[in-house]
């Protein structure tokens, strides 16, 4: 995205925060979550290492892995939301029970087995069970997945449902390069 367009849909994130639950977009074919964080001009981005500094103000889920998928299984994401917030209080993933390439798509008029691969609620942990997935959650997440291998490789793996995964070491850990 375009620096202005990006910094104009920050600002609109920012300032409809009380509003927005969550976003949601399509047609990545990963995993991937995105977290959106309060403005900081370069005078004022001191000090940003608390949550409550940080300002983590909205989170971008896409949609669903992948139904039609080119690497990994394919996979759908049921959403759980709060009524009453519409906070999204967990999400799981299914995939087909077969790795691809082992009898998809079906032959012979064979149905898919879909199985659970995954709850983010059970896989990334929250502290009580009236916690949600918020933005604090998200941030705190890559927080302790900058400090935890094991917590980052696991995610890295969900990311294309343990298929084709590749390594991700050293700059691409740091955001500098996609392994994708």
């Amino acid at each position: 995205m375009l620096p202005c367009y990006a910094r104009a849909l920050n600002q609109t994130i920012e300032r409809f925060r009380a509003t927005i639950a969550a976003i949601f977009s399509g047609h990545r074919h990963l995993d991937l979550f995105q977290v959106y964080y309060r403005y900081l001009s370069p005078n004022n981005a001191s000090n940003c290492s608390s949550n409550a500094s940080r300002g983590a103000v909205a989170i971008k889920y896409n949609i669903t892995p992948s139904l039609t998928s080119e690497r990994g299984r394919p996979a759908f994401r049921l959403y759980v939301v709060d009524p009453a917030t519409w906070e999204v209080v967990d999400h799981t993933v299914y995939v087909t029970a077969n790795p691809r390439g082992q009898g998809l798509p079906p032959q012979g008029g064979a149905k898919l087995t879909w199985k659970k691969y995954y709850s983010a609620r059970e896989a990334y942990g929250t502290d009580t069970e009236e916690d949600g997935l918020s933005p604090a959650f998200w941030d705190e997440l890559t927080v302790r997945m900058a400090g935890n291998e094991t917590l980052f490789e696991e995610w890295w793996a969900r990311r294309t449902r343990c298929s084709w995964v590749k390594p991700c070491h050293g700059v691409c850990v740091g955001g500098g390069k996609s392994a994708t």
